[in-house]
């Protein structure tokens, strides 16, 4: 689904009701709370839902709790409720021990991100939702239009420090990965750098490969190859001639 429609909870809404929807897979999209309200609140519409995957969106822990404490309710036909990459405190920990000892929950399946170690919620750094949304739509095609986003701004920071947004939908073109133009918005959004002197706005690509080695310390990239020797020239009619040697 598009960014924009997981956006509208009313859209959502009717989604749920679809008589025949067996698999719902909203992962990788931009679902807070607005959308994880909606979706809570109609669980009970979708008779045939068998799995909701909400991985890698921008849902908080209590959002997570939300969806989860649903599953206490019988009528709700969910089986599968995954959310991998999603944030949750201890109590969602306890909470979800608790539902699958339920007699109509042993057959459940319940995927969770990292734990919190306090009951403070946190707000999920839209930065890293970002990358992370580049780094998928840019790596699911076939071999050959594939991008590997993170080396993509490791190679630009060795040149520059920033980037016009124009210049990374160009690349994206010419690698044959389709990104959509509000991806690119946000990152500028998100990495403002310098304005140009026409007033054209540029990505900070200091602060782009910052979350890049956070999210994927492991990337690197390769040596840059040694220059080769340079030829010794020589000069026309001195070879082979032998120096004189002083009386």
């Amino acid at each position: 689904m598009s960014w924009n429609a997981v956006k509208i909870s009313r859209i959502l809404r009717k989604l749920l009701t679809v008589s025949t929807l067996r698999i719902l897979d909203l992962s990788n999209n931009r679902i807070s709370r607005q959308g994880v309200t909606a979706i809570a609140n109609n669980l009970e519409s979708a008779v045939s839902l068998h799995t909701l995957d909400l991985s890698n969106n921008p849902i908080t822990s209590r959002d997570a709790f939300l969806l989860l404490s649903k599953l206490r309710t019988k009528s709700i036909s969910l089986v599968n409720l995954i959310m991998d990459n999603i944030e949750v405190n201890r109590e969602f920990v306890k909470e979800r021990a608790r539902i699958l000892a339920l007699k109509y929950r042993r057959n459940c399946k319940i995927t969770y991100g990292p734990v919190r170690h306090d009951y403070v919620l946190s707000t999920p750094d839209l930065r890293e939702i970002l990358l992370k949304r580049f780094d998928y739509l840019t790596s699911k095609g076939s071999k050959k239009h594939q991008l590997d986003i993170g080396l993509y701004f490791l190679e630009k920071k060795e040149l520059e420090n920033f980037i016009q947004p124009r210049q990374v939908q160009r690349d994206m073109k010419i690698a044959g990965v389709s990104v959509d133009n509000e991806l690119i918005e946000g990152v500028l959004d998100m990495f403002p750098g310098p304005k140009l002197e026409k007033g054209g706005k540029t990505m900070d690509l200091v602060g782009i490969v910052e979350i890049v080695m956070r999210l994927w310390p492991e990337k690197k990239l390769p040596p840059k190859p040694e220059p080769e020797p340079e030829e010794q020239k020589v000069v026309k009619g001195q070879k082979g001639k032998k120096k004189k040697k002083k009386k």
